[in-house]
């Protein structure tokens, strides 16, 4: 049977990694929703682009027709309406899942050692962020949040924990482990249903 999955604002480098690994299996199908979807260097059969405003209810509810999953990789300053736009687009159109990729940091879970900006309290967008995340949270529809953690491109092996515990540092690869997992919460209904996982 033939899986159809949304992805929203994916045209940087992990939602076309991802993308071009979902079109490995023939029994998937990608519809792209962004303001530029003809950026993407991706093409076959099995591709749509459609351009909208992911702020545009309307236009939202058209994307969604007929479609299996959604993958989200947020993009914009209006996070948390944006989100609750996509909620109930997704409960009206029966969305089974939604992925959602997210930084680490929307839990303040940077290590104090680690000098760097952008923690929960300083980060408007890390805050936009986070509201969106309680919001796909408490909101009944089934989730799967993906917390990647630094990127070293050293290793492909990675930790999986649930949300929360304190981030280690510069240890993992974040492209091979967000690519990993976003695949198979999409694929999986069951797979992190209503998890949220920092790797």
């Amino acid at each position: 049977m033939l899986m159809k999955i949304l992805i929203i604002d994916g045209v940087g480098l992990i939602g076309e990694t991802i993308a071009r690994k979902l079109l490995e299996n023939e029994n998937v199908e990608l519809k792209f929703f962004s303001k530029d979807p003809m950026n993407l260097e991706i093409h076959g059969e099995n591709v749509e682009r459609i351009n909208g405003d992911v702020q545009n209810v309307e236009q939202l509810m058209v994307a969604m027709a007929d479609i299996d999953r959604v993958l989200v990789i947020p993009s914009n300053d209006d996070l948390p309406q944006v989100m609750q736009g996509l909620i109930e687009t997704m409960s009206e159109r029966n969305v089974q899942k939604v992925v959602f990729i997210v930084p680490t940091e929307v839990y303040d879970e940077n290590p104090a050692q680690i000098e760097i900006e952008g923690d929960l309290k300083d980060d408007l967008l890390l805050r936009n962020i986070r509201e969106a995340t309680d919001k796909i949270e408490n909101s009944g529809i089934n989730y799967t949040i993906i917390q990647p953690d630094w990127f070293d491109n050293r290793q492909d092996r990675y930790q999986i924990a649930q949300k929360k515990p304190a981030a280690n540092g510069y240890d993992t690869d974040l492209q091979k482990k967000c690519v990993d997992l976003a695949i198979r919460a999409l694929i999986s209904e069951d797979y992190a249903a209503r998890e949220s996982l920092k790797v």
